[in-house]
């Protein structure tokens, strides 16, 4: 779990998808042969009304969303914005 502070949706799905590209670039092997590193990446704005199950909720259910449009993609969740 990572948490941005003042950070805006075009700025938490740019920093989710740099991160998720970035694991894809490192050089990981197996048995000698490159593998690929994906990942599935659900993120949520979120407001001070909010409790944190509340957003932790949205966020669970948006990397499940994630995981079913094909993994190795990012998913935001605008909901909670103010």
């Amino acid at each position: 779990m990572f948490l941005f502070e003042n950070t805006p949706v075009t700025g938490l799905h740019h920093k989710l998808e740099k991160l998720r590209t970035r694991l894809m670039d490192l050089p990981f092997k197996f048995r000698q042969e490159r593998m690929a590193i994906t990942a599935s990446l659900g993120g949520a704005m979120f407001s001070a009304k909010e409790t944190a199950e509340q957003v932790f909720e949205r966020v669970d259910k948006k990397l499940y969303e994630a995981k079913r449009a094909g993994r190795n993609c990012v998913v935001i969740d605008e909901n909670g914005c103010v």
